[in-house]
Protein backbone atom coordinates (compact mmCIF):
# COMPACT_ATOMS: atom_id res chain seq x y z
CA UNK A 1 0.00 0.00 0.00
CA UNK A 2 1.49 3.25 -0.77
CA UNK A 3 0.00 6.69 0.56
CA UNK A 4 -1.42 9.36 -1.88
CA UNK A 5 1.24 11.82 -0.48
CA UNK A 6 3.63 9.28 -1.28
CA UNK A 7 3.15 8.99 -5.23
CA UNK A 8 4.31 12.32 -7.70
CA UNK A 9 2.40 12.51 -10.55
CA UNK A 10 3.73 14.21 -13.78
CA UNK A 11 1.58 16.26 -16.51
CA UNK A 12 2.95 13.60 -19.30
CA UNK A 13 5.62 11.27 -19.95
CA UNK A 14 9.65 12.03 -18.48
CA UNK A 15 12.95 10.60 -19.29
CA UNK A 16 14.81 9.61 -16.51
CA UNK A 17 17.96 10.74 -16.70
CA UNK A 18 19.81 9.30 -13.58
CA UNK A 19 19.10 7.04 -10.69
CA UNK A 20 20.53 8.18 -7.22
CA UNK A 21 18.88 5.72 -5.14
CA UNK A 22 20.65 1.79 -4.86
CA UNK A 23 18.48 -0.95 -4.91
CA UNK A 24 17.61 -1.86 -0.61
CA UNK A 25 18.69 1.74 0.18
CA UNK A 26 16.24 3.06 2.43
CA UNK A 27 14.89 6.36 1.01
CA UNK A 28 14.62 9.35 3.34
CA UNK A 29 12.04 12.20 3.24
CA UNK A 30 13.42 15.23 0.68
CA UNK A 31 16.23 12.46 -0.56
CA UNK A 32 16.19 12.76 -4.76
CA UNK A 33 15.78 9.30 -6.05
CA UNK A 34 15.78 9.80 -9.94
CA UNK A 35 16.02 12.78 -11.98
CA UNK A 36 14.00 13.52 -14.98
CA UNK A 37 13.58 15.66 -17.86
CA UNK A 38 11.34 16.22 -21.21
CA UNK A 39 11.37 13.14 -23.40
CA UNK A 40 11.65 15.78 -26.50
CA UNK A 41 14.76 16.74 -27.09
CA UNK A 42 15.56 20.39 -27.24
CA UNK A 43 19.07 22.27 -28.14
CA UNK A 44 20.67 24.66 -24.89
CA UNK A 45 22.20 27.37 -26.70
CA UNK A 46 24.97 29.61 -24.46
CA UNK A 47 24.24 32.52 -25.62
CA UNK A 48 26.42 36.08 -25.35
CA UNK A 49 24.39 38.83 -23.39
CA UNK A 50 25.64 40.95 -26.25
CA UNK A 51 23.78 39.53 -28.82
CA UNK A 52 20.79 38.73 -26.52
CA UNK A 53 19.32 41.69 -28.81
CA UNK A 54 19.53 39.05 -31.73
CA UNK A 55 17.15 36.41 -30.17
CA UNK A 56 13.47 36.28 -29.91
CA UNK A 57 11.33 33.76 -28.63
CA UNK A 58 9.37 32.57 -30.68
CA UNK A 59 11.79 32.93 -33.78
CA UNK A 60 13.05 30.50 -36.17
CA UNK A 61 16.53 28.98 -36.29
CA UNK A 62 18.19 26.02 -38.57
CA UNK A 63 19.90 23.64 -36.07
CA UNK A 64 22.79 21.90 -37.89
CA UNK A 65 23.66 18.44 -36.40
CA UNK A 66 26.44 16.49 -36.18
CA UNK A 67 26.79 14.59 -39.35
CA UNK A 68 25.72 17.78 -41.25
CA UNK A 69 21.66 17.77 -41.40
CA UNK A 70 20.20 20.87 -41.26
CA UNK A 71 17.13 20.59 -39.16
CA UNK A 72 14.17 23.35 -38.37
CA UNK A 73 13.60 24.58 -34.78
CA UNK A 74 12.09 27.48 -32.77
CA UNK A 75 13.70 29.13 -29.82
CA UNK A 76 11.42 28.05 -27.06
CA UNK A 77 12.78 30.22 -23.91
CA UNK A 78 15.50 32.74 -23.07
CA UNK A 79 16.80 32.76 -19.50
CA UNK A 80 16.61 35.15 -17.50
CA UNK A 81 19.50 35.16 -15.78
CA UNK A 82 23.10 35.80 -17.22
CA UNK A 83 26.06 33.34 -15.93
CA UNK A 84 29.70 33.81 -16.54
CA UNK A 85 32.89 31.83 -17.26
CA UNK A 86 33.64 31.01 -14.14
CA UNK A 87 29.82 30.11 -13.57
CA UNK A 88 28.42 32.55 -11.22
CA UNK A 89 25.09 33.80 -12.15
CA UNK A 90 23.92 37.44 -12.39
CA UNK A 91 20.11 39.33 -13.29
CA UNK A 92 19.72 39.19 -16.50
CA UNK A 93 16.84 41.25 -18.69
CA UNK A 94 13.80 39.80 -18.62
CA UNK A 95 12.76 36.89 -20.35
CA UNK A 96 11.27 33.59 -20.04
CA UNK A 97 12.88 31.04 -17.96
CA UNK A 98 14.06 27.62 -19.89
CA UNK A 99 12.49 24.68 -19.27
CA UNK A 100 13.99 21.58 -18.64
CA UNK A 101 17.55 20.47 -20.40
CA UNK A 102 17.33 17.75 -22.00
CA UNK A 103 19.61 16.03 -25.23
CA UNK A 104 21.64 18.35 -27.11
CA UNK A 105 23.79 21.25 -26.96
CA UNK A 106 24.95 24.25 -28.97
CA UNK A 107 28.70 25.62 -28.90
CA UNK A 108 29.36 29.15 -27.56
CA UNK A 109 30.66 31.16 -25.16
CA UNK A 110 31.69 35.17 -24.84
CA UNK A 111 35.44 36.79 -24.93
CA UNK A 112 37.95 35.19 -22.65
CA UNK A 113 38.54 36.56 -18.79
CA UNK A 114 35.46 36.52 -17.35
CA UNK A 115 32.97 39.19 -16.26
CA UNK A 116 30.50 41.03 -18.85
CA UNK A 117 32.55 40.17 -21.61
CA UNK A 118 31.80 36.26 -21.48
CA UNK A 119 28.36 36.73 -19.89
CA UNK A 120 25.58 34.49 -21.41
CA UNK A 121 22.24 33.61 -21.37
CA UNK A 122 20.70 30.27 -21.93
CA UNK A 123 18.09 29.97 -25.19
CA UNK A 124 16.57 26.88 -25.47
CA UNK A 125 15.57 25.76 -28.96
CA UNK A 126 12.87 22.84 -29.58
CA UNK A 127 13.11 20.76 -32.93
CA UNK A 128 10.73 21.03 -35.26
CA UNK A 129 10.95 17.01 -36.14
CA UNK A 130 12.27 15.48 -33.08
CA UNK A 131 13.14 12.52 -34.75
CA UNK A 132 16.27 14.15 -36.39
CA UNK A 133 18.31 13.83 -33.13
CA UNK A 134 17.62 10.47 -33.67
CA UNK A 135 19.50 8.00 -30.71
CA UNK A 136 21.85 11.06 -30.00
CA UNK A 137 21.78 11.98 -25.91
CA UNK A 138 23.99 14.74 -26.38
CA UNK A 139 25.88 16.14 -29.13
CA UNK A 140 27.43 19.36 -29.94
CA UNK A 141 25.08 21.35 -32.92
CA UNK A 142 25.36 24.63 -34.25
CA UNK A 143 22.75 27.10 -34.24
CA UNK A 144 22.33 29.72 -37.36
CA UNK A 145 19.59 32.41 -36.49
CA UNK A 146 18.87 34.78 -39.00
CA UNK A 147 18.19 38.25 -37.87
CA UNK A 148 17.33 40.09 -40.99
CA UNK A 149 16.97 39.51 -44.73
CA UNK A 150 16.18 41.21 -47.91
CA UNK A 151 15.18 39.59 -51.32
CA UNK A 152 15.56 40.52 -55.10
CA UNK A 153 18.65 43.06 -54.15
CA UNK A 154 21.48 43.96 -55.87
CA UNK A 155 24.68 42.77 -54.20
CA UNK A 156 28.72 42.68 -55.12
CA UNK A 157 31.95 41.06 -53.28
CA UNK A 158 32.88 42.48 -49.90
CA UNK A 159 36.51 43.42 -51.44
CA UNK A 160 34.69 45.88 -54.42
CA UNK A 161 33.89 48.55 -52.33
CA UNK A 162 35.93 51.58 -52.40
CA UNK A 163 36.11 53.98 -49.65
CA UNK A 164 35.46 57.53 -50.56
CA UNK A 165 37.58 60.35 -49.36
CA UNK A 166 34.19 62.16 -48.05
CA UNK A 167 32.85 59.23 -46.68
CA UNK A 168 30.99 56.37 -47.51
CA UNK A 169 31.74 53.68 -50.36
CA UNK A 170 31.38 53.41 -54.11
CA UNK A 171 32.19 50.49 -56.39
CA UNK A 172 34.12 50.48 -59.66
CA UNK A 173 32.35 49.50 -62.79
CA UNK A 174 33.75 48.09 -65.86
CA UNK A 175 32.50 49.68 -69.07
CA UNK A 176 35.25 48.02 -71.39
CA UNK A 177 38.02 50.31 -72.18
CA UNK A 178 37.46 52.22 -68.62
CA UNK A 179 36.46 52.01 -65.43
CA UNK A 180 34.24 54.28 -63.56
CA UNK A 181 33.24 55.29 -59.59
CA UNK A 182 30.02 54.84 -58.83
CA UNK A 183 28.86 55.76 -55.14
CA UNK A 184 26.61 53.05 -53.55
CA UNK A 185 24.66 53.09 -50.22
CA UNK A 186 25.03 49.38 -48.34
CA UNK A 187 23.03 47.22 -46.86
CA UNK A 188 22.61 43.91 -45.10
CA UNK A 189 26.51 42.14 -45.18
CA UNK A 190 26.04 37.93 -46.05
CA UNK A 191 29.31 36.00 -46.27
CA UNK A 192 31.61 37.41 -48.88
CA UNK A 193 28.25 39.37 -50.74
CA UNK A 194 27.32 43.09 -49.35
CA UNK A 195 23.77 44.79 -50.63
CA UNK A 196 24.32 47.89 -52.42
CA UNK A 197 22.14 50.01 -54.44
CA UNK A 198 23.09 53.38 -56.46
CA UNK A 199 22.43 55.65 -59.56
CA UNK A 200 22.66 53.74 -62.41
CA UNK A 201 23.17 50.11 -61.22
CA UNK A 202 21.91 47.45 -62.80
CA UNK A 203 21.94 43.44 -62.51
CA UNK A 204 24.78 42.12 -64.71
CA UNK A 205 27.30 44.79 -64.55
CA UNK A 206 31.27 44.14 -63.92
CA UNK A 207 32.95 45.33 -61.23
CA UNK A 208 36.19 45.95 -60.24
CA UNK A 209 37.68 43.67 -57.63
CA UNK A 210 41.12 43.29 -56.47
CA UNK A 211 43.11 39.96 -57.02
CA UNK A 212 43.19 38.04 -54.36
Amino acid sequence: MVAAGQVAYAPGPLRVTSVSAGLGTPVQPGVAVLTATSPRPVVDVPLPVSQEYLVHRGEAVTVTMPDGTAAGGRVRAISAVATDAAGGASPGPPGASPGPGSPGSAPGGGAPGGGAASATVNVVVRLSHPAVAGHLDQAPVTVSIVSASVHGVLAVPVSALVALAGGGYAVEVDQGRSLHLVAVHTGLFGQTLVQVSGSGLRPGMRVEVPAP
